[in-house]
């Protein structure tokens, strides 16, 4: 048989154990949102600087202010890779890939060239 007095040690061990994850849980929480609110896109604009092959599906572009930024063919937007031109202008998202410099999300500048 147990006792109130033990009852009430296990009661006061589970909300103890509980209240301790709720202010885990929380700490995980705010630092998550502390990366959210510091996460910022850049956005770039430039021109489609190389084009490499049907095949191989890549190219660069160069950003107005004279940066270079890989990209490949998974990453344009409403664009087909085949009817890409250089020297067509671009916005793009800015991105630090493994290697240098990436652009992704690339769409084709609706203003006239």
């Amino acid at each position: 048989m147990t006792s109130d007095k033990e009852n009430q040690d296990i009661y006061a061990l589970i909300r103890d154990g509980f209240k301790g994850m709720q202010r885990k849980l929380e700490t995980f929480r705010d630092q998550q949102t502390q990366i959210t609110r510091h996460h910022r896109t850049d956005f770039g604009k430039g021109r489609i600087m190389r084009l490499y092959g049907d095949e191989m599906g890549y190219g660069f572009i160069k950003s107005n202010e004279g940066d270079e930024y890989y990209f490949n063919e998974d990453n344009l937007v409403n664009a087909d890779f085949k009817k890409l031109k250089e020297g067509e202008k671009v916005n793009f998202i800015k991105t630090q890939g493994n290697e240098g410099p990436q652009a992704m999300r690339i769409s084709i500048s609706k203003k006239a060239s």
